[in-house]
């Protein structure tokens, strides 16, 4: 039985680890892509293709995609999908322009297996100068003997503080999957370490959001 689990802060992704869930913290879990889901690229009217931008408050496109291109689906975020084409960087297109089928527009809807992380707040002036912070230490969660029993797998989704010490605190499940999961996601992440967000250089406090996706794996 094998689980993966992914921190994800902000628009940027850190890179997933993939190891078995009886393994022990000595031994070095192997890297692997954030997961994603095929999703296709779907016109409306004449249009040939449709705009993408690298950040969701971006008015202005940072290029585009041709009409039936896939894609895989990373995360839902308001009216937008972070998708990651075949040969380029992640960014953002318009949810109404992403099909879950090429042949009939299926919406990534709540009932996909793509994460929602909610609209980003335009209003709110992104910060500049700011580098978010980094894991440096980051055991893996634990099945609860429940989940592992009924073959439970989901993304709990943690808000959290990282102090400018580098230690996390504050953990609060802001979207959890239950099975005793959710515990086992805050005493997980409890338990890493951080090199702290700066600004200007200086280590700063930073509250991140951290995704432990529980996957089992053949």
């Amino acid at each position: 039985m094998r689980m993966a689990f992914v921190l994800f802060i902000a628009t940027s992704v850190i890179p997933a680890w993939t190891q078995s869930s009886d393994a022990q913290d000595g031994n070095r879990p192997r890297a692997s892509r954030r997961p994603s889901v095929d999703g296709f690229v779907m016109c409306s009217g004449h249009d040939e293709c449709v705009p993408t931008y690298f950040n969701p408050c971006h008015t202005h496109p940072s290029g585009t995609l041709s009409c039936g291109e896939k894609v895989g689906v990373i995360s839902r975020n308001g009216d937008m999908v972070r998708v990651r084409p075949a040969n380029g960087f992640p960014r953002f297109v318009p949810s109404s322009a992403i099909s879950q089928r090429p042949d009939q527009m299926v919406p990534f809807g709540e009932d996909s297996a793509v994460p929602d992380h909610g609209a980003f707040n335009c209003a709110q002036p992104l910060e500049r100068n700011v580098t978010p912070p980094r894991a440096t230490y980051s055991p893996p969660p634990e099945f609860s003997e429940q989940a592992r029993k009924q073959k439970i797998t989901g993304t709990v989704v943690l808000s959290v503080t990282v102090g400018a010490d580098g230690i996390p605190r504050d953990i609060k499940v802001e979207k959890g999957i239950g099975y005793g999961l959710d515990d086992k996601a805050v005493e997980a992440v409890s338990r890493w370490k951080f090199d702290p967000a700066l600004k200007d250089g200086q280590p700063i406090e930073k509250q991140i959001k951290v995704e432990v996706s529980f996957n089992l794996m053949k």
